[in-house]
């Protein structure tokens, strides 16, 4: 990968500059278009960097560190150890997490699971918007998916602005369970993966209810739950959700219809992607329940966990 800045202008201006003082010319030795087409004749693989987002805070608070030339040594000399033992720590996380995502359930009796909230979905999406779409509230549409990791096929939850609850313990654990109890059998064990959120999914309540569906329900055999570590969470669920993307900017949404079914934009984005609406529009049943897990009595957890926070393995 080339740098942002870097241009082939840029090159042909630098090379012809050093060939020139090199050799005592006074006309530059290629023409524009000749070194361009010598460069992708003989580099069609190199690539500029763009703009890039959502870097880990940690990494980048590192690396300047490093770079800086008003750091002591003693401080870049700390921050190289500290960056090493981070970039051990996230290589060593990504590993497992490609590990498990090679267990099959028919080999393992393993089932893998990621889940994470999407960025909503604003309705009507147009092509051609009108100017004053820039000054109105949109409807929005909250997205939740659940990948399989065995199989690769992620089930979209989308929930209408009008049917949503608060982001938190009780609609996260509300769609996994929906989820759990229409696909997973009964006696499996689930290797789940979620990403760093405390009000989703790093709290006592998401470990009350797993350890709930093991020792009370016994709906499950055993249950591994993983947190991808801070800064490094791209992971499946966020491919799907790329897909989504791309297609929403291609189409037309002027309502909750063209986002389910099997010719909305979720179904058409991959064969992979599949959804489920809160509510039906066509049939106008509920297709799952939002529950209060944090008062529920079902599910009791023995001890109180501390620094939850600390602990990415559960």
């Amino acid at each position: 990968m080339l740098p942002a800045i870097f241009s082939i202008t840029g090159v042909h201006r630098q090379f012809c500059e050093k060939y020139k003082e090199h050799k005592n010319l006074t006309e530059d030795p290629i023409s524009l278009s000749c070194f361009r087409q010598f460069y992708y004749s003989k580099f069609p693989y190199l690539k500029k960097l763009g703009k890039r987002t959502d870097f880990c805070d940690v990494c980048c608070k590192l690396k300047t560190t490093i770079k800086d030339k008003k750091s002591s040594e003693e401080n870049k000399t700390q921050a190289k150890i500290s960056l090493e033992k981070h970039t051990i720590l996230f290589t060593e996380a990504r590993k497992a997490y490609s590990d498990h995502r090679r267990k099959t359930a028919q080999e393992n009796g393993y089932y893998v699971l990621s889940m994470d909230y999407a960025e909503n979905i604003l309705l009507s999406n147009l092509l051609d918007e009108p100017g004053t779409f820039y000054f109105k509230t949109r409807r929005k549409v909250d997205i939740f998916g659940i990948n399989n990791e065995n199989t690769n096929e992620q089930l979209n939850f989308i929930i209408d602005e009008c049917f949503k609850i608060k982001k938190g313990p009780d609609s996260v654990i509300s769609m996994l369970d929906h989820y759990i109890e229409t696909y997973i059998p009964t006696g499996s064990s689930l290797i789940l993966y979620a990403d760093n959120c405390c009000g989703q999914n790093k709290n006592q309540f998401l470990i009350g209810y797993l350890s709930y569906l093991v020792k009370i329900k016994k709906k499950l055999k055993h249950v591994e739950l993983y947190f991808m570590i801070v800064g490094h969470t791209k992971f499946s669920p966020d491919s799907h959700f790329g897909l989504i993307k791309q297609r929403l900017k291609i189409s037309v949404c002027e309502s909750i219809l063209d986002v389910i079914g099997e010719n909305g934009i979720i179904r058409k984005s991959s064969k992979n992607n599949f959804c489920i609406a809160y509510k039906d529009p066509f049939l106008e049943t509920v297709n799952f329940n939002w529950r209060d897990w944090k008062n529920s009595q079902e599910y009791v957890i023995d001890t109180l966990l501390e620094s939850i926070q600390k602990v990415q393995i559960f």
